[in-house]
C-alpha cells in the first residue's frame, strides 16, 4: 500500500457514475465528472455532493467541469459562486490550459479544497 499511515483507514462513502465520494481519517475527497452539454442547473447539484460533507471537514474536490474557466461566463460563475458558499476554494489558476487537443485546449479541470491546512 502507498498510503501513508496519518492518513488513517479510506472508505468509500458514496458512488454514482460521475462521482465518488472517498473518506479517510481526516480528509475527504471528492471525484466529479460534468458532462459537456450538462445544463447550469443540473450542474449545480455538484452541490449537493459536497452536502455530504459538512461541518469544517477537510475536503478536496477534483475533476472535470466541462466550464471553462479560462473564458469568462455566468455558467462557469454560477457553479463557482455555488462553491465558494459552501467554502470551497479553486486552487489551479483559471487560465491554466488542462485539456488540450488538436482540435483546441482550455481550462475545463478543477481543485478545490475546503479547511485549514488542505494545500
Amino acid at each position: 500500500s502507498f498510503v501513508k499511515p496519518v492518513i488513517g483507514s479510506i472508505k468509500v462513502t458514496h458512488k454514482e457514475e460521475n462521482l465518488l465520494i472517498i473518506k479517510t481519517g481526516n480528509l475527504t475527497i471528492i471525484s466529479i465528472y460534468i458532462y459537456p452539454r450538462t445544463s447550469t442547473e443540473e450542474a449545480v447539484d455538484i452541490k449537493n455532493a459536497t452536502v455530504r460533507v459538512r461541518g469544517k471537514e477537510k475536503v478536496i474536490m477534483a475533476g472535470d467541469l466541462n466550464y471553462r474557466l479560462d473564458i469568462p461566463s455566468s455558467r462557469t460563475e454560477i457553479v463557482l459562486d455555488a462553491l465558494r458558499d459552501e467554502g470551497f476554494i479553486l486552487v489551479n489558476k483559471k487560465d491554466l490550459l488542462t485539456y488540450i487537443a488538436q482540435n483546441g485546449a482550455s481550462a475545463i479541470d478543477i481543485f478545490l479544497v475546503r479547511g485549514k491546512g488542505v494545500v
